[in-house]
């Protein structure tokens, strides 16, 4: 049986009744693009910047896989923020597009390159908060299949 939910990200996850959907109804919390985008991502940062980073071999590794984690957890924070600190939300939410609102050009240039900054120094401490970001992502899960 197959329930229909809404998430607090936005968007709709099909959530399977039953142990044997659990990873398939982990995944269908975000639509496949963003889990594609945010894991490419991931692995062109960890591909450019591997020596830039000192960190271990294997924190780099756990950085690629859970960086989707955090940029949830950068989502949430940008939501949340929406209406109190806009300019905030305009940084932290994970879109590669500024707002149609500026004409400016060099504004939405600076923006782009401020949140690719954000971005890689989430990238650089996602095994702390990709780990927070995945044990959010169990919990919604749960809530959403009971």
């Amino acid at each position: 049986m197959m329930e229909n939910k809404e998430q607090l990200f936005g968007t709709k996850a099909r959530i399977a009744v039953g142990g044997t959907h659990v990873l398939k109804s982990f995944f269908n919390l975000q639509p496949v693009k963003f889990w594609i985008i945010t894991y490419f991502v991931s692995f062109g940062i960890y591909q450019l910047f591997n020596e830039v980073f000192y960190l271990s071999t294997n924190i780099l590794k756990i950085n690629m896989i859970v960086f989707p984690f955090s940029v949830i957890i950068a989502g949430r924070i940008a939501n949340i923020s929406y209406l109190y600190v806009p300019w905030i939300y305009k940084l932290l939410y994970p879109s590669y597009k500024v707002s149609s609102n500026s004409s400016n050009l060099l504004k939405k240039l600076i923006v782009l390159v401020i949140k690719f900054y954000i971005y890689l120094f989430i990238w650089h401490f996602s095994f702390i908060i990709g780990t927070i970001g995945l044990i959010i992502t169990m919990i919604d899960l749960q809530k959403l299949s009971k």
